[in-house]
């Protein structure tokens, strides 16, 4: 018993030097702000702290025996610890986001920056950068806007699209709406039309003078084009100079060619994610992987091992480091794994090789075949609804009527089977890759994973614009056609672009269907 209670004494000894610790630890941290290596060292060494904390945990519990007071006491100021820790985490993690974004704030007083890699964070970096903006600015006097750019969106992707959603925003920003705003808006709206560029660059002249600052922060400049796919990003950063005094200008981007020399006075900032980064993103993936994370608990060494591979190939990306880890997850059995970790890519082109050899693999082949085929060769992205009609159409019996709830696929179905190189996005709902390496990987490889995709697509078109829902012809009400194009999600797209898949194709099959279609005097 005396050996139990002196067990227990010990326990709570380190608990109560844990708990000054860290209590001097939160003191501490205020004194070192600028330390961004001690800021990610710190991160680290408290992750060995709970680990250590958990062991003393485990030591109190039965069958341990002594006073349950002695035990209570214990669990209590472990708790205790595990709480402060986890506040000290997240105060050390906002402090490393907030230093990078003070960086990069201090550089935009400069001019224009900066250029990154593919797959370092460069979005996210640019969110945060934004929320910094937003926090930190005053609410008067300063203009803050942001542009993020898609190159799947080109058809959209215009000067005055822009310039547009710049001057919104800065109108979002004021207590009143100005007059001439008010006086452009009048203008357009009995005729139904939207303002050409040049109103919106006199609009933007007029609103930025009454703001001492305008922040703009564009991410991914180097995915703006326009419809054709040519380069727009210089004459919207043109414009953009000539119409502000004040600007204050971010950017992220990829290495672009700059011909004409617009970018020529930039403070340009190369940028990749710190191995810290990469090693805490890499556990958080690892642990939010039941079978590989339990495979971890099974071999104690496993989790070290692939801290070690995975953040040295990663190089600074994080999207090789997600990419490796779906590889390690897809594994059913911890040999599986090892032997997986031994010969991980040294590419992102080998890592989505291997992605699609375990898409191929998996018994959900043609679903993941059909929605990567959808994504890819899409005239333009693809909302949830669309996405689901749009894979649910191969699988339509000859008495289909229209596209059942029974035969949509749920969503999770559909991103696992594409190992993991598909998201949807929360806030817009719009089903896309995981990153543009990802669109020209697969763009590149196309003849060889998908050699029909642009005549299936047109088919798919075709087969959906003929089902016998819409065989009652043309709405007679507004509402009646917003009903259906609510119930029938693939409709507006299959409409408008029918003609773009199958322009270009020659297969007498596909031109019978067409015509067929369009002979049809039910539609």
């Amino acid at each position: 018993m005396a050996e139990a209670l002196g067990v227990a004494g010990s326990v709570a000894g380190i608990v109560s030097l844990g708990i000054q610790l860290t209590q001097g630890l939160l003191k501490y941290y205020r004194s070192w702000e600028d330390q961004d290596n001690d800021i990610s060292d710190m991160c680290a060494s408290l992750d060995s702290l709970q680990k250590t904390l958990t062991i003393l945990s485990e030591t109190i519990r039965p069958p341990a025996r002594f006073d349950m007071s002695t035990k209570d006491s214990v669990e209590k100021n472990v708790n205790r610890i595990n709480e402060a820790l986890e506040k000290l985490k997240d105060e050390l993690r906002k402090e490393a986001v907030s230093h990078a974004c003070i960086s990069l704030i201090s550089k935009l007083n400069q001019s224009k920056t900066d250029r990154m890699s593919a797959g370092v964070g460069k979005t996210v970096l640019a969110s945060a950068v934004i929320e910094f903006l937003e926090s930190d600015l005053p609410v008067r006097g300063i203009g803050l806007t942001f542009i993020y750019c898609n190159h799947k969106e080109n058809l959209l992707q215009r000067i005055e699209y822009f310039i547009g959603a710049i001057v919104r925003q800065l109108v979002e920003r004021r207590q009143a709406i100005p007059k001439d705003v008010r006086t452009l808006y009048e203008k357009h709206r009995g005729k139904g039309t939207t303002p050409t560029c040049a109103e919106y660059l006199e609009l933007l002249q007029s609103l930025t003078k009454e703001c001492s600052e305008v922040y703009v922060v564009i991410d991914a400049l180097d995915e703006c084009i326009g419809k054709e796919g040519q380069i727009i990003w210089n004459d919207l950063l043109t414009k953009l100079e000539d119409s502000v005094s004040n600007l204050r200008l971010l950017y992220t981007s990829r290495h672009i060619d700059d011909v004409a020399g617009i970018l020529a006075g930039s403070t340009r900032i190369e940028i990749r994610a710190s191995e810290a980064d990469i090693r805490t993103y890499v556990q958080a993936q690892v642990k939010s992987k039941q079978l590989l994370f339990e495979f971890c608990r099974q071999d104690s060494n496993l989790q070290n091992d692939i801290l070690q591979v995975v953040v040295t190939k990663a190089e600074g990306m994080f999207l090789a480091a997600r990419l490796y880890v779906e590889s390690l997850a897809s594994k059913t059995n911890l040999r599986a794994v090892k032997k997986a970790l031994r010969e991980l890519p040294a590419t992102l082109d080998g890592s989505y090789n291997e992605a699609m050899e375990r898409v191929k693999q998996q018994p959900t082949k043609m679903l993941a075949m059909r929605a990567l085929s959808w994504i890819v060769y899409a005239v333009r992205p693809l909302q949830l609804g669309e996405f689901l009609h749009a894979i649910a159409v191969d699988d339509l019996e000859p008495d289909d009527r229209s596209i059942s709830k029974e035969i949509l696929t749920p969503q999770s179905i559909v991103v696992n089977a594409c190992a993991g190189m598909i998201k949807i996005d929360e806030e817009t709902n719009v089903v896309g890759l995981v990153h543009r390496t990802t669109q020209e990987y697969l763009e590149r490889s196309g003849a060889e994973h998908f050699p029909d995709a642009r005549r299936d697509i047109g088919i798919a078109c075709l087969k959906y614009l003929s089902l016998d829902v819409f065989s009652r012809g043309y709405c007679s009400t507004d509402e009646l056609f917003k009903c259906r194009l609510r119930e029938n999600t693939l409709l507006d797209y299959a409409a408008r672009n029918v003609g773009n898949h199958i322009r270009e194709e020659t297969e007498r099959s596909l031109h019978d269907l067409a015509l067929k279609f369009l002979l049809d005097k039910r539609n």
